[in-house]
């Protein structure tokens, strides 16, 4: 398939109601009385789709542009960096490079139903309803500061060490400080839910699952929100507990 076919098919992914359908792996209708695949795959799959659709897009694009100028990771690179500016979910090359490789075998993406049917066996954050209550009150409780950096350091900082050492009440326990634990707890801790690490794409991807939505800041606008009542409380905790 050419360059061109590729990016117009990806392009119908993010820019038509159901041209999603046409670029997912196994996603079709055999009987009239199914439900149309929309209504199978959740809202959250369906954006995942089309934002790799997005990148992948551009990237193709600069591929046309740029090769033999520039290498197939250099375009990654570009990508990477072009879909930042424009206040995009931050994707690295090598993420890029790894939907690009998946999606020129037969020109579609793994089902997102298929892809998680082999996570299932694994334990999820999401599935602890007490952890699940907490990342969720937090998030709500910091709506204006809100960033998936700012809940990946209190899922670090808050969560992981109640999941290390478990208390009686996990609700009144986020309340106080946390228990010391060693960044090796932590990573066996992660271990346990098929994780190497907490990075901010897991982050995103939680609150996403989570409800809360994703909003790019508008060009030319910004607030200072360093002296808001809610930043100051928060970070007047944060400096307590880390003298204590």
């Amino acid at each position: 398939m050419s360059i061109n076919r590729r990016m117009d098919i990806l392009k119908k992914a993010f820019t038509t109601s159901d041209g999603y359908v046409h670029v997912i792996d196994e996603v079709h209708v055999d009987n009239k009385d199914d439900p149309p695949p929309q209504l199978v795959l959740s809202n959250y799959d369906i954006f995942n789709v089309r934002q790799k659709a997005l990148y992948l897009s551009m990237f193709y694009d600069y591929c046309e542009s740029e090769i033999p100028k520039k290498t197939l990771m250099d375009c990654c690179e570009l990508t990477s960096r072009a879909m930042s500016q424009q206040g995009w979910p931050s994707r690295n090359k090598y993420t890029i490079y790894r939907w690009h490789k998946s999606f020129i075998q037969n020109e579609l993406f793994p089902n997102p139903l298929t892809e998680r049917s082999k996570k299932d066996i694994l334990p999820s954050f999401l599935q602890n309803e007490d952890v699940a209550k907490a990342i969720r009150l937090f998030c709500r409780s910091n709506l204006a500061e809100l960033s998936a950096e700012l809940l990946q350091e209190y899922v670090n900082r808050k969560i992981l060490p109640l999941l290390v050492h478990p208390p009686l009440d996990f609700e009144d326990a986020t309340a106080q400080p946390p228990p010391a634990v060693s960044d090796e707890e932590k990573k066996e801790e992660l271990g346990k839910y098929g994780l190497t690490s907490l990075s901010i794409s897991t982050i995103y991807r939680w609150m996403r699952a989570l409800g809360f939505k994703y909003e790019a800041r508008k060009k030319y606008y910004f607030v200072d929100g360093h002296e808001k009542e809610g930043t100051i409380k928060y970070r007047t905790e944060y400096v307590r507990e880390m003298n204590v």
